[in-house]
């Protein structure tokens, strides 16, 4: 697990009312891929012909299949949960494994962070002690979102009042042997796709992004940005919500680590701190939580807090702030003049105290 370097807390009140190669698109072979196994023949030389073989390139002659997905155990980076293989941008037929660690997504307690075992579970919900918000109470099962295929229309939807349109997130692929999704819109505007639901009440949730390109400053227009999105819910056709990400001032060329509440696209209260390492074409990736306390509006206080991880352990920074909205709503991506791509989005509930 990556250690987090920057810390952000935002202290809130309500207002009332859960790995690939080559360039996406070019058309050119991948010299990576290999050529599928003659049907005719009998790679692991186990008497059984490719074509027929549950594990061709692993000797298995009995076939043995616990989990009924087609895919041998001898074979099987899940051999208990199903998970059959499916047809994935430059792979072809495989079993997915976003972290490349040897565990299925379907069966890897923190499917987004590599581990030579697989992580310890103190409260026996399925979600490992590097990615569980609190290894000592159950939560409900971890939601992961590894970004294989393009965004669908019946999961996820822009935000209201100008948050873009689906069409502006598109799937890529990269010669690092990533998939994402790419914001490719370069205006100077938000493009915020949420995932649809009934939302959450408490959560934490986990990303990775990398920024690509920043649009120029246009008037007093001057902030760009790419977050993720939470607590997201929408109040007489606005969308408010927190957000927790990077922040480049083309004013002035800073960069920030901030965390904000918004409404639209207006910032309504932030905090940031000093970003000291590059910000173009390296990863970023975020851990933020909202967390409700007892407080004076409808449905409680909320305790958030944003953690942006650095390699570099000199770009470490801490900040606090305070703004206005509660826990509950919708998760997403969140994108203000740049583009940028997202490598996945691991959500988890928080189950209410006590």
């Amino acid at each position: 697990m990556r250690v987090p370097w920057l810390t952000l807390c935002l202290v809130a009140s309500a207002l009332g009312a859960c790995a690939f190669s080559g360039a996406g698109g070019s058309g050119d072979p991948d010299p990576t891929k290999e050529d599928p196994p003659d049907p005719t023949g009998d790679l692991d030389l186990d008497g059984i012909p490719n074509a027929t073989d549950n594990c061709p390139n692993d000797g298995n002659p009995t076939q043995a299949d616990q989990d009924g997905d087609l895919v041998g155990d001898a074979c099987d980076n899940c051999p208990a949960i199903a998970n059959p293989r499916v047809e994935t941008l430059g792979l072809g037929m495989v079993q997915r494994d976003h972290d490349g660690d040897g565990r299925g997504d379907v069966c890897d307690y923190c499917p987004h962070l590599a581990s030579t075992s697989q992580d310890g579970d103190g409260d026996g919900d399925g979600i490992g002690g590097p990615c569980d918000p609190d290894d000592t109470v159950p939560n409900p099962p971890a939601q992961f979102f590894g970004f294989y295929d393009a965004p669908e229309s019946s999961r996820w939807s822009p935000a209201a009042r100008g948050g873009g349109m689906l069409s502006d997130w598109q799937l890529t692929r990269t010669d690092d042997g990533r998939l994402w999704w790419e914001q490719t819109a370069t205006d100077v505007g938000r493009h915020q796709l949420m995932l649809r639901g009934a939302g959450f009440g408490q959560v934490y949730v986990a990303s990775s992004f990398q920024i690509l390109s920043v649009a120029p400053a246009a008037g007093q227009n001057v902030l760009r940005s790419a977050t993720v999105a939470y607590s997201y819910a929408e109040s007489r056709g606005n969308g408010l919500y927190f957000t927790c990400g990077l922040r480049r001032d083309t004013s002035d060329m800073s960069t920030t680590a901030f965390a904000s509440a918004y409404e639209n696209d207006l910032s309504l209260r932030n905090t940031t701190s000093d970003w000291a390492g590059e910000y173009l074409n390296r990863d970023v990736e975020v851990v933020t939580r909202s967390k409700r306390t007892p407080g004076t509006g409808q449905g409680g206080d909320s305790a958030v807090t944003c953690d942006v991880d650095a390699p570099n352990p000199a770009e470490a920074a801490s900040v606090t702030g305070v703004d206005q909205l509660p826990p509950d709503g919708l998760v997403g991506l969140r994108t203000y003049g740049v583009t940028a791509r997202y490598d996945y989005l691991f959500v988890v509930e928080i189950p209410p105290d006590p």
